[in-house]
């Protein structure tokens, strides 16, 4: 909340809600549990069975984001961020072979920029934000990603140049 220029207060925050969610849970559903203060916290709605069980999940998933957030504030080297990078894959992309192709892009893409960086001669720490564009930049290089896929496939022209096609659809033409 500091850093987006708010009051640091704990009231009416994601840790808040938890916190007051969690406290409804130990508290049960009694009648005395619905007026039961705690250290100045009533508990909120009473999650039981399968909504336990989803709130436990979402409490580790908001403690992942909290640890990427951490962790994405800090500066590093080339081989800090690659690692970095690839443990968030790890963390928050589920393996299966749906996203498979996906993260094999991404992972090519994640290994150019560490290849850049070091290529370039850039041995001292940089910023999240640093990475995080020059990461969109390659992953946005029209020549990734102009593989057919099926029936259909979306690119920029300049990755579909060399294939022969029988049709060809340009979209946007008219955009800026």
């Amino acid at each position: 909340r500091q850093t987006l220029g708010l009051l640091a207060e704990k009231k009416h925050t994601l840790a808040d809600g938890l916190d007051r969610l969690f406290l409804a849970y130990a508290l049960g559903d009694g009648e005395a549990a619905a007026d039961t203060v705690i250290a100045g916290q009533l508990g909120a709605g009473n999650p039981e069975g399968s909504a336990a069980q989803a709130l436990g999940a979402f409490w580790q998933f908001v403690r992942q984001l909290e640890w990427a957030q951490r962790e994405w504030s800090r500066s590093r080297d080339a081989a800090g961020w690659q690692t970095l990078l690839h443990e968030l894959l790890e963390r928050f992309i589920p393996a299966g072979k749906d996203w498979l192709d996906d993260l094999n892009s991404v992972r090519a893409a994640i290994a150019e920029l560490q290849h850049n960086m070091t290529q370039g001669g850039m041995h001292t720490p940089v910023a999240g934000e640093v990475i995080r564009a020059a990461l969109n930049a390659v992953l946005d290089d029209p020549a990734r990603g102009a593989v057919p896929g099926g029936l259909l496939t979306f690119s920029a022209l300049a990755g579909m140049r060399h294939l022969p096609y029988q049709i060809i659809c340009l979209i946007g033409m008219d955009d800026g």
